[in-house]
């Protein structure tokens, strides 16, 4: 066989590989929820379908791809875009380095992506709220959080590396350590911002930030105590 045709022969298999979905019996699901995944060991990048038994699935459930801490298997997910709701602890204690939300997604659930290895994570403007501990230890440096997110719990993004962060005009409340244990050297609080919780921004590299008027609620322990505060 000549080296051109092992070469053609080795592209073929390659794509066959990259696009190999995973088996339909891997999900548990029930009225278009996936509800557990059970094949941790032997298929750890996933994509999940769209459809399952004629239904589409619309939601990923509570603690659907959860694993014990320092269990944690899957190394990627492809989320389909006919998915509106992601549980608490859908993806908790995996390996997960990237994760892509679709457009069609509008919750994410309290500890939905937490303890990870996440490095990129992109949040469509479709998401309205999301979770307490969403995305807590993780390895995220950046994070555009959209104007049609009107509410982010308390840890959402706590234990992260995030060195800058905008805060959408869409938010009211700054939950307590919302942005705790990051790298932050500058944060961009709006005028929409009412309160400013415990610990949000606390474990930092800030040394100053500028608090707009319009918080009328600042947590003495929101910020480190060597960081000065700024109201105008």
């Amino acid at each position: 066989m000549s080296s051109s045709m092992i070469s053609f022969a080795i592209v073929i298999f390659t794509s066959a590989v990259s696009l190999a979905t995973t088996p339909m019996d891997c999900f548990e699901s029930s009225s278009g929820k996936i509800v557990r995944y059970h094949c941790f060991e032997s298929e750890q990048n996933v994509e999940i379908p769209a459809e399952i038994n004629g239904l589409p699935v619309v939601a990923i459930g509570n603690g659907a791809f959860y694993r014990l801490p320092g269990d944690g298997k899957l190394k990627s997910i492809k989320i389909p875009n006919s998915i509106t709701s992601i549980g608490n602890r859908a993806f908790a204690f995996n390996s997960l380095a990237e994760v892509i939300i679709p457009n069609s997604v509008v919750t994410i659930g309290d500890s939905a992506f937490a303890w990870n290895q996440i490095q990129k994570a992109v949040i469509p403007n479709s998401v309205t709220a999301i979770g307490n501990s969403a995305f807590e230890h993780n390895e995220l440096t950046n994070i555009v959080i959209p104007n049609s997110v009107q509410s982010i719990g308390s840890y959402a993004f706590n234990y992260n590396s995030l060195n800058q962060i905008s805060i959408p005009n869409s938010i009211s409340a700054l939950e307590p350590g919302v942005f705790n244990r990051n790298d932050l050297t500058e944060v961009l609080i709006p005028d929409s911002v009412k309160s400013i919780g415990e610990l949000a921004f606390t474990e930092n590299h800030l040394t100053s930030v500028v608090v707009p008027n319009s918080v009328l609620r600042l947590h003495r322990n929101s910020f480190d105590s060597n960081v000065e505060v700024i109201r105008k």
